[in-house]
């Protein structure tokens, strides 16, 4: 089965540092947002198995990008990043609803094992 990811950050680097870590565990489709509004549109013109969210996207915040992609599919994993770690607890509080988070930097292993929770198949 092949997974497709979408990976919604406002930095090139980040999103292109994600596409490199989740090709790395086995996910060869990942289709790259530049902010929230463009998020949604793919989400709705699209199915993910998972999906990668900037907390501080440019256009559209994480919260309503999280809403749209619930309402799309209530079960599509949702994990949001934030570069602080600090932030998480305040993020955590304002997108309850998002499936987990991480703080980039991150390894490529702990993305595998963020994955794994919600992609069996990444597993090994």
């Amino acid at each position: 089965m092949e997974i497709k990811a979408l990976v919604a950050d406002s930095s090139t680097k980040t999103r292109k540092n994600i596409a490199r870590s989740l090709n790395e565990i086995g996910v060869r489709n990942v289709v790259e947002a530049t902010d929230g509004n463009q998020a949604i549109e793919l989400l709705e013109s699209g199915n993910f198995d998972v999906v990668f969210a900037e907390w501080n996207t440019q256009s559209g915040k994480v919260e309503e990008l999280v809403k749209a992609a619930r309402k799309i599919n209530a079960k599509l994993p949702i994990i949001v990043t934030a570069p602080h770690s600090k932030q998480m607890a305040e993020l955590k509080k304002s997108c309850p609803t998002a499936s987990n988070y991480l703080t980039v930097p991150f390894t490529t292993d702990q993305l595998r094992k963020t994955v794994a929770q919600y992609v069996p198949s990444i597993a090994g």
